[in-house]
């Protein structure tokens, strides 16, 4: 093939690939979800900020706390805290954005918090007594291991 033919058709199959390129653009929307309030698989439906009152500093037990909530999911060595923590998806509307192509292809993200991690910590005395009580709350999108029961945070009560 002469060198002017094949530049020739070098230029044409980049212009045919820029015009393909431009012709397969995207379209990104964001879209209202509505999504219903549930407890996520494997998380605890008796842990929220309504616990923590409920827990007396110098009269709430160890064994009080495992009767009322179970074997906690984190613990200090020598059960010098327990944590307990639970994850639930948000109820409401929420916002997603879904990515449409062409050739017909569609992709979605959320946008924003649309569930909440919650975890309560206490802190027990050398008696097994409650000695501080800590709750934290976040609103979050895949919430792996945030606020995560293996860890205790500084009880604040």
């Amino acid at each position: 093939m002469p060198a002017a033919l094949t530049e020739r058709a070098g230029r044409c199959g980049l212009a045919g690939a820029v015009l393909v390129l431009a012709l397969c653009g995207c379209i990104a929307l964001p879209v209202p979800v509505h999504q219903a309030a549930k407890t996520r698989g494997g998380s605890r439906d008796n842990v929220s900020a309504d616990s923590a009152p409920q827990i007396l500093i110098g009269q709430t037990t160890r064994l009080d706390l495992l009767l009322q909530f179970g074997e906690p999911d984190g613990r200090g060595a020598g059960d010098q805290w327990f944590t307990y923590r639970t994850h639930r998806d948000r109820a409401g509307w929420h916002w997603a954005l879904v990515v449409i192509g062409i050739p017909p292809t569609a992709g979605g993200a959320p946008l924003g918090n649309w569930q909440r991690v919650e975890r309560l910590t206490i802190r027990f005395d050398e008696r097994g007594v409650v000695a501080a009580v800590g709750f934290e709350g976040r609103n979050c999108t895949g919430c792996r291991n945030v606020l995560s029961a293996g860890e205790a945070a500084g009880a604040t009560r």
